[in-house]
């Protein structure tokens, strides 16, 4: 399967700000996510969830209207029936349009399937996957700087050959380094250290 850098770009909104905030790292027992800061939490995701339900009513409310036969001809009936229609279409159209599921990423990086799915979640806080990736297929992790300095970094998985790139994340240099590493690490099977052996380094251990 191929990989470009484009396909993904859709989900990342552009930022005039280098300083703008960095992806999120939630830990699970099977490894970690990385989203975005502003991916749509639970209550907005309701909100939403809602939205699309009453601009569906009122979009089945104009139907029904345009369907139903008058009972009682007139031009007045008709003109009130008409506008009624054309009032019920454009909010419940707006509302269906402006209330569409968030398309923010989110990568689920699995270290014990050794895996990257990538994915977003649905308007209920379902993931829904749209790719994935063996570890043994990322050729490498890399940094790209802009030149602008107005212009955040990003965080790139480089495919092997020409299938080209997926972009991970946005932020500070400074942000995303330690994510680099770390995913640099996990992509390598690179085991990591116990809390035993963290404490033991460290001398927290009794011999």
């Amino acid at each position: 399967m191929t990989f470009l850098t484009g396909d993904f770009s859709h989900d990342r909104r552009p930022s005039n700000s280098a300083a703008e905030p960095g992806p999120v790292l939630d830990e699970t027992h099977w490894g970690y996510t990385i989203r975005d800061q502003d991916a749509e939490g639970g209550l907005r995701l309701m909100w939403l969830a809602m939205g699309r339900f009453l601009g569906a009513i009122l979009l089945m409310v104009a139907l029904g209207l345009w369907i139903l036969p008058d009972s009682v001809h007139s031009p007045d009936l008709f003109t009130m029936k008409l506008a009624a229609m054309v009032m019920f279409t454009v909010i419940g159209g707006a509302l269906v349009w402006t209330a569409r599921p968030p398309r923010h990423l989110e990568f689920q990086i699995d270290t014990l399937r050794g895996e990257v799915r990538i994915g977003h979640r649905d308007l209920r806080g379902g993931f829904r996957l749209s790719s994935l990736v063996k570890f043994d297929k990322v050729a490498s992790v890399y940094l790209l700087r802009a030149k602008d300095r107005s212009q955040p970094t990003r965080l790139f998985l480089r495919m092997p050959g020409e299938s080209g790139a997926i972009e991970v994340a946005r932020g500070t240099e400074a942000g995303l380094e330690p994510l680099r590493l770390r995913l640099t690490g996990d992509l390598a099977g690179r085991p990591r250290k116990t809390i035993g052996q963290q404490l033991s380094r460290h001398g927290f251990v009794a011999a």
